[in-house]
């Protein structure tokens, strides 16, 4: 990005190297330090909550999404308009039930407001708590047509596979932790395979699933809150599920497993390998187990009901609250991987503009794991040879499976070529050997692997 006082180029500094000038990053320079060192906290993720906001703000907010090669943190800004929105609704929600209560209800005008405030009301905790998380979600790859879409009709989807699902295996009511969440996997992965969204990282998949949690929820408590007979139960029904979204939420369960599968991904193709990534499946567990406990009480009866009185509206359940403290914690995880998953996509993103620029070239191999990892190389016409020896090679691995001079990459009419230089242990793109002393030309998004894995790199 340009310095705004002296327009020179710079890299993320507090102060302007060329002008000594402040720099600001819409507040996010404590962030941004705050997630390298792996400190980041809710404080610092809310801070810009109570502050006056621009309309240019709000802009970056809704549609920026960072270029390649920019700093992302210069152009995100942190959440704010969640809270916006919860205070809207909250405020409808009150002159909805204002309005319904001062009609008889018998009345069409009555059930209208009635039905009115349910909508709304059920909206409170769902699509607040998702909107947050999309807030969060710096490379901005999942637009807020797209996040509305897949809130509303996503979540009809779920909901019209889940509750047939559950009904027919008539099983105890924990269950359903198992089932609804496995529906609202296949419905985050049917929208990331049909809408073809390539490049994913652990934000994106955080936002995506928070909006199906969304869904699910929003249409869930709507069903729940009609089935009640009468309009009193319906006006307490409302309340009651989303009030208990800020604790016991589908959000909470679904963000961080849809979240960490895209975190796999870093970047690249949806492939079956990734559905053993490890933070995936630990996610995949507690979403689950979580979802399977809250639904619990009815089947074991071990959830404590405390009431402080008698005429206490909401009861306090301690597993709920016990709950809600471990998924906003496994939610805070996410984000600190994701953060730092987009702060190294955004290095490695300057790195490939600054090398292609300077070699006048749209090509480059960039390192995404080994001796160079996360460095990119312009490919030209010039070859960069790849091996062992320095004296030999302008591209120097040390590991013993790389071979003196293992092979060579060069640019031929706007593409890269490869050629592997009869290396011992060979050259690997995509995951099959290639045939030595033959060139092979790639595509943007190949991976090539000198030798073994330990040295695999990416052309873009």
């Amino acid at each position: 990005m340009k310095c705004p006082h002296c327009g020179k180029e710079i890299q993320f500094a507090e102060v302007c190297p060329h002008c000594g000038n402040k720099i600001s990053y819409g507040g996010n320079t404590v962030l941004y330090k705050a997630t390298r060192s792996g400190k980041l906290t809710y404080k610092q993720i809310f801070s810009n909550v109570f502050k006056r906001h621009t309309p240019e703000d709000t802009r970056r907010s809704l549609v920026s999404m960072p270029k390649p090669g920019t700093d992302m943190l210069a152009v995100w800004e942190k959440p704010w308009l969640f809270s916006r929105l919860f205070v809207m609704l909250l405020v409808m929600s009150v002159v909805l039930l204002l309005q319904s209560n001062a009609y008889t209800t018998k009345t069409d005008v009555g059930v209208t407001f009635l039905i009115e405030f349910s909508f709304v009301t059920t909206l409170i905790g769902p699509l607040t708590i998702a909107l947050l998380i999309w807030e969060m979600d710096i490379h901005k790859r999942v637009s807020l047509v797209n996040f509305l879409g897949l809130v509303f009709f996503g979540g009809v989807v779920t909901i019209a596979l889940a509750l047939p699902l559950n009904s027919s295996l008539n099983w105890p009511a924990w269950t359903a932790g198992l089932t609804e969440e496995a529906v609202k996997l296949l419905v985050a992965l049917a929208f990331i395979l049909l809408f073809r969204r390539k490049g994913l990282h652990c934000l994106d998949g955080l936002a995506i699933g928070a909006a199906v949690g969304a869904g699910f929820a929003f249409w869930e408590n709507i069903f729940y809150a009609f089935v009640n007979s009468g309009d009193a139960g319906i006006q307490a029904m409302s309340m009651w599920r989303s009030f208990w979204e800020l604790f016991s939420s589908h959000m909470l369960y679904t963000a961080p497993y849809v979240g960490a599968l895209c975190y796999a991904v870093n970047g690249g193709k949806l492939k079956l390998e990734h559905f053993k990534n490890r933070f995936f499946l630990i996610a995949l567990a507690f979403g689950m187990g979580a979802h399977a406990l809250n639904n619990a009480e009815d089947s074991f009866g071990y959830a404590i009901l405390l009431r402080f009185s008698d005429s206490l509206v909401f009861p306090v359940y301690w597993i709920q609250i016990a709950l809600a403290f471990a998924s906003w914690g496994m939610l805070l995880f996410m984000l600190r991987k994701g953060i730092n998953q987009a702060l190294e996509t955004n290095d490695i993103n300057k790195a490939i503009d600054q090398a292609c620029t300077q070699a006048h070239t749209s090509v480059a191999l960039v390192c995404r794991e080994g001796t160079y990892a996360g460095e990119a190389f312009a490919v030209k016409e010039q070859p960069i040879v790849i091996g062992r020896k320095s004296d030999m090679c302008n591209l120097v691995l040390p590991g013993d499976p790389v071979s003196r001079r293992h092979g060579a990459l060069r640019l031929e009419k706007g593409r890269a070529v490869y050629r592997d230089l009869g290396s011992s242990n060979g050259s690997f793109i995509n995951g099959k050997r290639v045939a030595p002393n033959t060139d092979i030309p790639l595509n943007p998004g190949d991976v090539l692997e000198i030798g073994s894995d330990a040295e695999r790199f990416e052309v873009v």
